[in-house]
């Protein structure tokens, strides 16, 4: 399998993975965020897959278990990044626009 093969199955994948991302977390925004501990968890999870697929597409580290390290920091990041984050934005973007349906 050549290169530009393996390149479009990280990109179906990382499309995957963000569409099941995006709806975690709307479901969790649908309920407020509440529980709390709860939601940060699940939205965390959901958006490790994407921070991890992400990793393996733009590094260019030749070195696998280099490469795989690289890609669970960029996973670990990614998700507290949209944990902790997400919930902010749309409480402020919900206060500041106060007509829109959610």
């Amino acid at each position: 399998m050549n290169g530009s093969w393996l390149f479009a199955i990280k990109l179906v994948a990382l499309l995957i993975a963000f569409v099941f991302a995006v709806r975690v977390s709307l479901k969790w925004a649908r309920r407020d965020f509440k529980p709390a501990e709860e939601a940060h968890l699940k939205i965390f999870l959901a958006n490790f897959p994407c921070g991890y697929i992400v990793g393996l597409l733009v590094l260019p580290i030749p070195d696998a278990a280099e490469l795989l390290g690289w890609s669970t920091l960029t996973a670990l990041l990614m998700g507290l990044g949209m944990s902790f984050s997400f919930p902010r934005q749309y409480r402020y973007e919900r206060e500041k626009h106060p007509n829109v349906k959610w």
